[in-house]
């Protein structure tokens, strides 16, 4: 097997971006990131990416969800222009050497997350920063009434017999020895009064932009064992704390076998909050769980099923040593808090990176 050497970053191409998304511009462009300060640390998941305007606008931020978690607001759009996505195949081509794609602005890289500095054969370090994830949450609090209490329980053909009282109190561990046989029905006693009422409260839980760090510049070679547009590299592993990667300009799509997504930037101008309000209201007992434990002091989980009326008739037995009941609060979520505002990203760079190597 013939190899030729090829250079990995051609001229003015030096240091290399972020992880993580692919379907873009052709031509990388290499923005001037911000110089290595110290290990960055191991970056949240990216918000749900805007789509990309024909003038690089910024993403709308993302619908709420519905029991109060608000999608992250999107990253900002790139320029028109469309590229191909590779058809990452990851082959090998020689002893910790691995395939990645290097045509239509895709470009090798290494993404570290558990060291400070690159793996073998991956010299250029460069730090970006990563929109923060989040969301924001609606505190519900019950008013009069509550879901606390035992549970009781029903057995037999469609969970018809019973009900049969368990002592577990909600929110505590109790060393219990028993068995409830399929099928079964858990529901909160019978003489529970439910809340009737709910205060509401907005919690923000948006996290801050991050820095993470890129490693490029690898010794890239033409090998017979990749495929067309890719090229032979060092492959940093989860043993050498990186994973690997491609990267390429702007804010793009990723391929299946690269589909750790991530996309970064030289600044991140972030000006998400949270709305001032949320409401929530009475939803009876529904939403508690019970799980049966193997051990005592409920260390070892056999299972866990609702604690809603429902007959559970498939799966796995409740056999424990201990039991641990967690009440409902009695309220749900109405109205969600919105995210206002949005995360904007500085000469956006999309990081693509392959997990499991």
């Amino acid at each position: 097997m013939v190899q030729r050497a090829v250079p990995f970053l051609a001229g003015a191409l030096g240091l290399l971006a972020a992880c993580n998304a692919l379907t873009g511009a052709n031509d990388l462009v290499t923005g001037a990131g911000p110089t290595d300060g110290g290990g960055g640390g191991s970056s949240g998941s990216s918000g749900t990416s805007g789509t990309s305007g024909s003038s690089g606008t910024s993403g709308s931020s993302g619908a709420s969800g519905t029991s109060g978690s608000s999608g992250t607001s999107g990253s900002s759009g790139t320029s028109g222009t469309s590229g191909t996505i590779p058809n990452a195949t990851l082959n090998a081509c020689g002893m910790n050497l691995v395939c990645l794609p290097s045509s239509d602005g895709w470009m090798p890289a290494a993404s570290l997350f558990a060291s400070p500095s690159c793996p073998a054969g991956w010299p250029q370090r460069t730090v970006y920063t990563k929109p923060g994830g989040g969301s924001c949450d609606c505190d519900c609090t019950p008013t009069g009434g509550s879901c606390a209490g035992n549970v009781v329980t029903r057995s037999g053909a469609a969970c018809g017999n019973g009900p049969i009282a368990l002592a577990v109190m909600s929110g505590k561990c109790t060393e219990l020895v028993a068995t409830l046989p399929l099928p079964v029905a858990v529901l909160p006693q019978v003489d529970v009064t439910p809340p009737s009422g709910c205060t509401a409260a907005v919690s923000n839980e948006l996290a801050a932009p991050s820095r993470v760090p890129i490693c490029t510049g690898a010794n890239a070679t033409m090998d017979a064992a990749c495929g067309t547009g890719e090229l032979c590299v060092p492959k940093p592993t989860i043993f050498t704390g990186g994973l690997a990667c491609i990267v390429h300009d702007g804010d793009v799509g990723c391929p299946a076998k690269l589909a750790l997504r991530t996309v970064l930037g030289s600044n991140v101008q972030d000006d998400r909050s949270c709305s001032a309000t949320c409401s929530c209201a009475p939803a009876g007992c529904k939403g508690g769980t019970l799980e049966a434990f193997s051990t005592t002091a409920c260390t070892t989980s056999v299972r866990k099923v609702p604690v809603d009326g429902s007959c559970t008739s498939a799966g796995t037995a409740l056999t424990g040593a201990s039991y641990r009941y967690t009440a409902a609060t009695g309220c749900e979520v109405s109205t969600p808090p919105k995210v206002i505002g949005a995360a904007v990203v500085t000469a956006p760079r999309t990081l693509c990176c392959a997990s499991g190597l």
